[in-house]
């Protein structure tokens, strides 16, 4: 019989043992991890400003005519553009899974702290199991 299972990490979504890693719904045999890393995925928002801009030149000259749905388009076309920029400047943090077939984005967090503590975790279930 081998050596027991041991937790090495574990919250709400993952569980990192000496055999296995569970991130959220999938569960990975810890022998066939070959790399794991972090990623930080940067947010596309160019559909996003593409739709606030219109919106918010549309609402400018609504306003100034004295329109009444000037405000709306105006206020949409600006909570559409912060919503946006917020997404640019928080990147989504994944642990980035390596096996010999593929490598895959395992799970993610806006928090970079924690995706790194996931990270070391499978690290060092890889390393302690030789």
């Amino acid at each position: 019989m081998g050596e027991p299972e041991t937790v090495i990490f574990q919250d709400r979504n993952v569980t990192i043992t000496s055999a296995r890693a569970v991130m959220g719904d999938t569960t990975y045999v810890m022998s066939n991890i070959t790399s794991v890393r972090q990623f930080a995925e940067r947010q596309n928002v160019g559909c996003m400003l593409a739709i606030a801009l219109p919106l918010v030149a549309v609402g400018s000259v609504g306003v100034q005519d004295k329109w009444d749905l000037g405000w709306i388009f105006l206020a949409g076309g600006l909570g559409t553009a912060a919503v946006a920029l917020a997404a640019a400047w928080r990147p989504k943090h994944w642990v980035r899974i390596g096996t010999a077939g593929a490598e895959t984005n395992a799970i993610w967090s806006y928090d970079a702290a924690w995706t790194k503590r996931v990270v070391d975790a499978v690290n060092a279930a890889i390393i302690g199991r030789g």
